[in-house]
């Protein structure tokens, strides 16, 4: 929250999710923080970035039901 960057932890949600005020989307799978950095152990996941104007409408949305999953 120092940078102006919030953090939330909902319940029951795989996804990671990043949202760059109404213009950037971020969803997938892939754990950031906790991925293994060893090639024996290595997975696939992905992420899909989202960029535009006409993005503000889903971000909403997702935006709300996450809220309301929130711990």
């Amino acid at each position: 929250n120092a940078l102006g960057i919030a953090t939330k932890l909902v319940n029951r949600v795989h996804s990671k999710i990043v949202i760059g005020d109404d213009g950037l989307l971020c969803v997938g799978s892939f754990n950031w923080f906790s991925a293994t950095r060893e090639a024996r152990y290595e997975r696939y996941d992905t992420s899909m970035v989202y960029c535009g104007d006409n993005l503000k409408g889903e971000i909403e949305a997702i935006y709300n039901s996450l809220e309301r999953r929130q711990v």
